[in-house]
């Protein structure tokens, strides 16, 4: 099990780029280097939306900015996190829990839709739906 915090690289514009600058104070090498570990590390990761994943067209998500960057005189990423991994999961807060509830809860299913997934994951038919 792995359990990731707040990441703290969009909070502090440039952070990467003077970290040598700050990290007695904040440890921002140790940081970075734990935040890629660990989200790399993970079979999944819940985050509350997808702007915190992705960002938006004016702003750099929290993972997204993970993606690829320089420590000078450290390192440098190249791919550091994948943003479209299947790894990452929104559940907004106040999720409704008659939808989302554990996968061991499988008298709570809604089975009567298992034909029409199959059909729209395993048909060999494409059309306008699938």
């Amino acid at each position: 099990c792995t359990i990731a915090h707040a990441l703290e690289k969009t909070k502090y514009p440039d952070s990467d780029i003077y970290w040598k600058k700050f990290d007695e104070k904040y440890h921002f090498s140790c940081q970075f280097t734990a935040d890629l570990f660990a989200m790399n590390h993970t079979d999944f990761i819940i985050t509350s939306t997808f702007q915190e994943i992705a960002g938006s067209k004016d702003t750099v998500g929290q993972y997204e900015s993970h993606t690829a960057f320089t420590l000078p005189g450290l390192y440098r990423v190249v791919h550091g996190i994948d943003v479209f991994d299947p790894k990452f999961n929104i559940v907004s807060p106040g999720a409704d829990e008659s939808i989302y509830f554990p996968y061991t809860e499988e008298k709570r299913r809604l089975t009567s839709f298992h034909p029409e997934i199959d059909e729209l994951l395993y048909s060999p038919v494409e059309n306008e739906e699938h």
